[in-house]
């Protein structure tokens, strides 16, 4: 699981214009195991059937990344609450940078196999969090799946859409109606299948306008 941090922290590094020096992710084979892994997060039995792999990742990006991506102790209460195993300070430390530092990191099992949330802080002068998903999904019909169940829940249209030979990302702007919007990308690389949704609180990052 700590590659799978490993490639979390890569993309907050990258998303604050600095080089992120984790070790490579391994490729493995997504799980199969569905019904068993999402025990783990601490959803009722009687949610499991109702949450597929991809709609669990979009109840972890808004119930996570969305409504607790900028208040630290909240996110953690709520990673606590669906089982997350906490990532030590010294593996958060050794990830400083002039940029920004981590506040928070924590991996779950679940259908998808391990997700990690990275949430880190921008230091001043920029105000803001970052708060990131990271998981390996199945191929690029899964990476279509991600992308359809993220414009649904948050009534997004993409912003902004980016293809490299092995890497595809989106940009989206999620609206809030008495606070500035929430920066959100899409990242996929295509040869390790792994998916990040990030999300950008505050004023790291410029408006619409």
């Amino acid at each position: 699981m700590i590659g799978l941090l490993g490639a979390g922290i890569a993309v907050v590094a990258a998303v604050a214009g600095i080089e992120g020096s984790v070790s490579a992710m391994p490729r493995h084979a997504p799980s199969q195991a569905h019904a068993p892994m999402l025990w783990q997060t601490g959803l009722d039995k009687h949610e499991i059937a109702e949450n597929s792999p991809v709609s669990l990742l979009m109840q972890f990006a808004k119930d996570g990344c969305f409504a607790h991506g900028a208040a630290p102790g909240h996110l953690q209460k709520w990673a606590e609450q669906f089982r997350g195993r906490s990532v030590a300070d010294g593996e958060l430390s050794r990830h400083r940078n002039d940029f920004t530092k981590l506040v928070g990191g924590w991996t779950f099992s679940s259908g998808l196999g391990a997700i990690a949330l990275i949430q880190s802080e921008f230091r001043a002068p920029r105000n803001g969090y970052v708060c990131s998903l990271t998981a390996q999904l199945e191929g690029d019909a899964q990476h279509r799946d991600v992308k359809a169940a993220f414009q649904a829940t948050f009534a997004s249209a993409i912003n902004d859409e980016r293809d490299w030979p092995d890497r595809h990302v989106d940009r989206f702007w999620i609206e809030r109606s008495r606070q500035p919007p929430v920066m959100a990308t899409i990242e996929f690389t295509r040869s390790s299948r792994m998916v990040t949704i990030r999300m950008v609180h505050g004023d790291a990052w410029p408006t619409q306008t």
